[in-house]
């Protein structure tokens, strides 16, 4: 008798938790595969400019992913031999999605630059702009788990021990594709463990939050510093959350992912019986993306 009423109040925390989390960013309410999106105005600059002459770089900058950013960097690049700007670089910060903007912040660009004069020998050439944004972000995934402290049981159960593969994305670049549990039987109950899998989901590149500005103004980063994410993994038990044990506390992607293992030190007796719990996934990181637009310059001739 005990023992179910200690699984129904369980289940009913559970529920509380599941319910409460829906309402916060890194929950199902709020999907995508991309972090900020950026893009030149359609104007400005116009794909036609004079030499000497002066125009406008519009660039429109969104957070369409759940995280909040602060202190992004951005750079423009150009030729310094046919174009010049005043400035070229900055600092913006930007609100994610969440319940009361469910769209996320924006903000704009603009930046004054200058074509020069293109001399006697040229008639007109094409240019290239780029625009690249660097930003610390942070992905969270939230899975529902089964705790089995008795596996080898074949009673009937509140849930069953399974894989679990995550499509869509968890509002961000970095995602949380794949989770398999394990329940490693101990003298008294179970440990269990996690197999977890993460891979980028975007275009961009991943460098460590450390040097991530760095890289977008062109400082020094050192080689250690590309496709590394920091980590850590919760597990939901009863009335508090319990740091897992993970074989890597950071992870460094090849070929766009990683796979890496955590478990629970503490052994779960087996007298708790069958339960759902959340496992929160939380994942750290830098990225850089950067756009283009081709420029056409004319000499006035």
């Amino acid at each position: 008798m005990k023992n179910k009423l200690f699984k129904i109040i369980v289940l009913l925390f559970i529920l509380i938790i599941v319910s409460c989390n829906n309402q916060t960013p890194g929950s199902s309410d709020f999907v995508g595969s991309k972090g900020l999106n950026f893009y030149f105005d359609i104007n400005a600059p116009p794909t036609q400019l004079y030499e000497d002459s002066k125009f406008s770089a519009r660039i429109l900058v969104e957070n369409v992913g759940v995280s909040d950013v602060d202190n992004a960097a951005y750079a423009l690049g150009f030729e310094e031999q046919y174009v010049q700007f005043s400035k070229n670089t900055g600092l913006f910060s930007l609100f994610g999605k969440n319940l009361e903007h469910p769209y996320g912040d924006q903000t704009q660009v603009l930046l004054d630059g200058e074509i020069k004069n293109l001399g006697v020998q040229l008639e007109g050439l094409t240019t290239t702009l780029s625009f690249s944004v660097c930003y610390p972000y942070q992905t969270q995934s939230e899975v529902i788990t089964c705790i089995d402290t008795n596996p080898m049981s074949k009673s009937k159960k509140s849930c069953q021990v399974s894989e679990h593969f995550l499509s869509g994305g968890q509002g961000a670049p970095i995602g949380v594709t794949k989770v398999v549990p394990r329940m490693v039987v101990t003298g008294k109950g179970v440990k269990p463990q996690y197999e977890i899998t993460v891979k980028n989901l975007d275009l961009g590149e991943i460098i460590s939050e450390d040097y991530v500005n760095s890289y977008c103004i062109g400082k020094s980063v050192p080689s250690d510093a590309y496709n590394v994410i920091d980590v850590e993994v919760f597990l939901h038990k009863t009335n508090n959350r319990e740091k897992l044990s993970c074989t890597k506390k950071k992870l460094v992607l090849k070929d766009n992912s990683d796979t890496f293992f955590c478990e629970f030190e503490r052994e779960i007796p087996k007298i708790e019986g069958t339960y759902p719990a959340p496992l929160i996934i939380k994942l750290n990181y830098g990225y850089a993306q950067t756009i283009t637009k081709k420029v056409r310059i004319q000499s006035k001739n």
